[in-house]
């Protein structure tokens, strides 16, 4: 997955940055790869938070002692993504998504969506620019039919 912005000088230049600010609002395609990761993400904070806090709080005073800490030690970063992305709502398309995003007044809005697709539409599109680092990485395969000459060329490539 990827950022998509309009193209500008961007402040934002991941998606931790996104995060951090709130001047550009962001979201995904909903039920998208991208949209299932922030979800299964957030799941997983709940669910380290769940284990930490059990372990803290029901150990024996020797294993407290162990355990004690000022500040919970995970750094919690999807759980606020995602209440940002449902606060904005996510899109239905793609098409959508990339529609908002030139849309948008003063580059103040992004689609977070799969790296594929974004390239693509950067490559057709001179106001679309593509920013951060590659995240949820996703495999790709390319089906052809059994014994096509198709799967020789493309497997050499």
């Amino acid at each position: 997955a990827f950022l998509t912005v309009e193209r500008m000088q961007s402040p934002v230049q991941s998606l931790e940055q996104l995060a951090r600010q709130s001047r550009i609002n962001y979201s995904v395609v909903d039920n998208s790869n991208a949209h299932e990761y922030f979800k299964n993400m957030k799941h997983a904070e709940d669910i380290i938070y769940s284990v930490w806090k059990e372990i803290t709080l029901n150990a024996s005073s020797f294993d407290q002692k162990k355990f004690r800490v000022w500040d919970y030690p995970v750094k919690e970063q999807y759980g606020p993504i995602l209440e940002a992305i449902e606060r904005t709502g996510p899109v239905p398309d793609a098409k959508t998504g990339f529609d908002k995003v030139l849309e948008s007044e003063q580059g103040e809005f992004a689609l977070i969506h799969d790296s594929a697709e974004i390239k693509y539409e950067v490559s057709k599109n001179c106001n679309l620019t593509e920013v951060g680092e590659l995240f949820a990485e996703q495999p790709y395969s390319i089906a052809v039919q059994q014994g096509s000459e198709l799967s020789i060329e493309i497997s050499s490539v």
